[in-house]
């Protein structure tokens, strides 16, 4: 448990995001709306246990949790298994956003509010 009052186990293998399973979560829409983040890079595969309160917030490719939230005391905590520092910038060399910066955005954005 580190220092997780719930179970989370942690695997090694690797995976990408897959399907966003709660779209009307404010993670998913504010500042940016994100409809889905395809390509953002799982470097280990996380798994919950089935009694513990964890919300399943977006998939990743095997189906498994990428992001995940459950209550704590008077907050919540996030589990997040993206890794937002390999797509952070446009790989092209444009200013466009990537899918991996408009969800750290929005991250950023939950966690302050």
């Amino acid at each position: 448990r580190f220092f997780l009052p719930y179970e989370v186990l942690v695997e090694e293998p690797d995976s990408e995001s897959g399907e966003i399973a709660e779209p009307g979560h404010p993670l998913f829409n504010q500042p940016q709306k994100i409809a889905a983040a395809p390509g953002v890079k799982m470097y280990d595969t996380v798994r919950l246990s089935a009694g513990d309160p964890w919300k399943v917030l977006m998939r990743d490719s095997a189906g498994g949790p990428a992001i995940a939230e459950a209550p704590f005391g008077k907050g919540k905590l996030l589990l997040m298994q993206p890794s937002f520092e390999r797509l952070l910038p446009a790989r092209d060399g444009s200013s466009e956003a990537t899918p991996g910066w408009k969800l750290f955005e929005n991250v950023v954005a939950y966690l302050c509010r």
